[in-house]
Formats: structure tokens, C-alpha cells, sequence
């Protein structure tokens, strides 16, 4: 057999594997412009949310993006987003990694950890053990999905590299990789105490963010001082 008959042998076996038709494969995520427009061929189908709840009966809110003309069936890979950043606003368009990654044939979820955005249960501190807890069974739900190939890539920027670091932790079977963009290794030493000196006006401006999201105040009062 030749040595493209056999690549196209490979790739059909592992199409039937998996459900996946052939023709819908995916674009390499590795290969991908994340800086550019997304050139892929579909385009983004109807936006869905919902809730999905944990083993101690907090509900987490996500929302999922597919691509156009896909039945409820269609076996998609999954980039999975969990932030604390609020996954969107009522009335916006989807999540900007919907918009990423779902031209190139990925099914994208974006989900509020615990205690943040539209989720709820409380949020005493980044990436606590009960939120890295959540990640496992969010995987389970995906993996459950008639949609779900099977197969998630954890993605995010900052603090939802964080928590797609994570989500490797959790050491899922669904879990074929994750793309952490800029995340704070020892937030101890390089956020908070950078050379042995505390980052006062970092730690409040950022903790004033976090108050005024989980407030539902988006901006920051003029009196207030950071």
C-alpha cells in the first residue's frame, strides 16, 4: 500500500472509531493562526446555554457553540474555557474563542467556575480545590455529550490558562491536551511578590475587578481608590 493510501487508510479507521465523518474532520488545532481571522469553513451555529451540576449540587453555566448545520449528533472535539471572567454578557455574540476555534470544526465550551458570573456556590480564591474539583466532572458532561467525540484540548489566556492547566491535573482520559497562553506559573513570586516585593496597587486593582464583576458593577466607581 502506498504511503498516501495507507495515511487515508489510517484516517478513515480512526473516523469510524470515533464517529466522526470524514468530512467534517477538524483543522489541526496546533496549526491554527490564533492571532489571525478565522479562515476555517463553517461558520458559528446558535449559541446554547445551560446549567450543569456539580456533586454538591452547585450549578455551573456554560455555553456551547458548534458549527452551523450540525445535527445533535455530529461527533465534534472540544475546546473547553473555563473562566472566572464571566463567559459572556446577555445580548453579546458568544465567547471571542467560539469565534476562534469553531470555523476550524470545534465544538467550543465556555463555562463560569464556581461562584463567578452566572455560576453558583462562592469563589473564596483563584483556582480553589473545589473549582479544579468542577473541572472533572464538566469533562464527564462533555464526554456524554451525543456531539462529543470523546476528545477536549483545555485553552485559555492568563487565568483561564490557569484552569486549563488544571484541568490536565484532574488527568482525565477525555483530556488530549491543553494550550495555556501566559499563565502564571507561581503567581506568589511573579504576580504577587515579584523579587521579594509585594505588588500592592496589582493586587488591588485586580481584586477590585474581581469585586465589581461578582457585584455586577463592570466599572469602577470614581471614588473608589486602588
Amino acid at each position: 500500500m502506498s504511503e498516501s493510501k495507507e495515511c487515508a487508510a489510517t484516517q478513515l479507521d480512526s473516523c469510524s472509531e470515533t464517529g466522526i465523518d470524514c468530512g467534517q474532520t477538524q483543522d489541526s488545532i496546533f496549526r491554527l493562526d490564533l492571532y489571525g481571522t478565522a479562515a476555517g469553513r463553517s461558520k458559528l451555529g446558535p449559541l446554547e446555554s445551560l446549567y450543569v451540576t456539580m456533586r454538591d449540587g452547585v450549578r455551573l453555566a456554560l455555553d456551547i457553540v458548534r458549527p452551523m448545520g450540525d445535527e445533535a449528533n455530529t461527533k465534534r472535539d472540544t475546546i473547553l474555557v473555563m473562566t472566572r471572567y464571566w463567559r459572556g454578557i446577555k445580548g453579546d455574540p458568544p465567547h471571542r474563542e467560539a469565534g476562534r476555534f469553531v470555523p476550524h470544526g470545534y465544538a467550543v465550551v465556555v463555562g463560569d467556575v464556581r461562584g463567578t458570573g452566572a455560576s453558583f456556590g462562592v469563589w473564596p480564591y483563584p483556582c480553589w480545590r473545589e473549582e479544579t474539583l468542577d473541572f472533572t466532572e464538566v469533562l464527564d458532561w462533555i464526554v456524554a455529550q451525543p456531539w462529543s467525540t470523546g476528545r477536549v484540548v483545555g485553552y485559555g489566556s492568563s487565568y483561564t490558562a490557569n484552569t486549563a492547566e488544571w484541568m490536565a491535573e484532574r488527568n482525565h482520559p477525555a483530556m488530549k491536551g491543553i494550550i495555556p497562553r501566559f499563565a502564571s506559573y507561581d503567581p506568589y513570586e511573579y504576580v504577587w511578590l515579584p523579587s521579594g516585593i509585594p505588588a500592592v496597587s496589582g493586587a488591588r486593582l485586580w481584586g477590585s475587578l474581581s469585586k465589581n464583576l461578582d457585584l455586577n458593577m463592570l466599572a469602577i466607581p470614581a471614588d473608589e481608590h486602588i
